[in-house]
């Protein structure tokens, strides 16, 4: 994924088996909810092959075979408003499930369909969104197409965001309920060892309904439900080759066209709106794949050319950073480093960077610990809580596997918000029970 406006995923540190391992915790505020005006599903990293037969299937839905996962979990956190002051605390009671499902329609042509959804009852202070559901960011259905040298992949993945500290440009809300839906194709035309890519993306983003502080501070009076409409096209094209099996680099240019509804509240003095037509114009570079058979890398960086995004003066860059350490089978840790100009509710933009450290340590056959930090820090430029802010926070957690299909977990996060407008502090204790038909 290349450019400013990023989509950002699930920290790899904290989620080591990947969405549909799926753990019912839905507290952690560093799974970020913004889009960037350069983002491509075409560059997602993409799930690793797995050859028919080599996972024990669990469920068989027609012509389907594959896995699923049931959680549940209890969260509570201090600050359910993400305010300043009078904070309240809430409990959150959450019942997730997880699906990874297969058809094979022969050796190496498939559909496979992804989905991690997570219902929630909130007990919390009043006006709260007594139940929330989310759907994790990576859900998704995909037909892969194999045509002589051709790949060609269809694409649709679906979230809904509700945590709005997932959106480091939000404050004094409780809930955002942000659904976005990107649908897509990419041909992949092998001239080995040469890749040539082409892609065309449609994305579109609302606000299904929000809550907000009841707080009576200056900052904040006034302020009611945030909501804003996005929708985005993204033509593009890649030139990759191969420097070995293992690793890939190339040229990436693509043309984004975003229009959408501001997300700024009228009613808040502070507010400032973007523009309703976002245009971006990018080229850039990538070296992904594997260093070693320990150590991976995705690096992507380039610069914009053009856009009359807000904020983007001057001939704007961006840069992203991901490896991953197979230290051992004990240790691994994931680093990351990324600089984006970003979409958040509707066409709200921030100037964003953020770095972020992981790691997961085997502290005996059944028992791990999981742990990681990240620093979020920028500028929003439009949005209701204009100016600069530093984001931060880190969660630990104790994974216990009781059996071969059971799995509990125990965890501690905390997360700060530090801005010219819109402070808040959220420290967060989780329980959870995963269960692997």
């Amino acid at each position: 994924m290349q450019g400013w406006f990023r989509r950002r995923r699930l920290r790899p540190a904290l989620v080591m088996a990947g969405v549909f391992a799926l753990v019912a915790m839905t507290g952690n505020g560093s799974v970020h909810a913004q889009e960037t005006v350069a983002y491509s599903l075409s560059q997602l990293p993409r799930p690793p092959e797995v050859r028919l037969g080599a996972e024990r299937t669990f469920i068989t839905l027609g012509p389907f075979r594959g896995q699923m996962s049931a959680g549940f979990g209890v969260v509570y956190d201090d600050n359910a408003n993400l305010t300043s002051s009078g904070a309240q605390s809430e409990i959150r009671v959450s019942e997730s499930l997880g699906l990874d499902l297969r058809w094979i329609l022969t050796y190496i042509n498939q559909i496979r369909f992804q989905l991690g959804a997570t219902l929630t009852e909130v007990a919390g202070p009043s006006g709260t969104q007594a139940l929330q559901f989310a759907i994790q960011p990576g859900s998704n259905a995909e037909l892969r197409l194999f045509a002589g040298d051709f790949l060609i992949r269809l694409y649709d993945y679906l979230a809904v965001i509700d945590n709005p500290a997932q959106d480091p440009a939000l404050a004094n809300q409780s809930a955002i309920n942000e659904l976005t839906n990107d649908a897509g194709l990419a041909v992949d035309w092998d001239l080995s060892p040469f890749i040539l890519t082409g892609r065309f993306d449609y994305s579109y983003s609302t606000n299904l309904s929000s809550t907000s502080s009841t707080s009576t501070s200056t900052s904040t009076s006034g302020f009611s439900s945030t909501t804003g409409d996005r929708s985005s096209i993204r033509p593009g094209f890649d030139a990759g080759y191969a420097l070995s099996p293992q690793m890939t680099t190339g040229l990436t240019v693509q043309y984004s066209h975003s229009t959408g509804s501001t997300g700024a509240n009228p009613t808040l003095s502070t507010a400032v709106s973007g523009p309703n037509e976002i245009d971006a114009f990018t080229i850039g570079a990538f070296l992904r794949g594997h260093l070693t058979r320990a150590i991976s890398i995705d690096l992507s960086g380039g610069v914009y050319p053009y856009t009359n995004a807000p904020g983007a003066t001057g001939v704007p860059f961006y840069i992203s950073l991901n490896v991953t350490h197979q230290v051992n089978r004990f240790l691994q840790y994931t680093a990351s480093f990324t600089r984006d100009l970003e979409f958040s509710i509707g066409s709200d933009v921030t100037k964003n960077n953020n770095f972020t450290l992981g790691a997961r340590v085997g502290l005996s056959r059944d028992l791990s610990l999981a742990t990681g930090g990240f620093v979020n820090f920028g500028t929003v430029v439009t949005g209701n809580f204009p100016g600069d802010y530093v984001q931060y926070g880190f969660d630990i957690g104790l994974n216990w596997a009781l059996s071969r299909k059971i799995t509990a977990s125990l965890g501690y996060g905390l997360i700060v918000r530090d801005a010219d407008q819109g402070n808040y502090r959220q420290n967060r204790v989780e329980l959870g029970v995963n269960y692997k038909f």
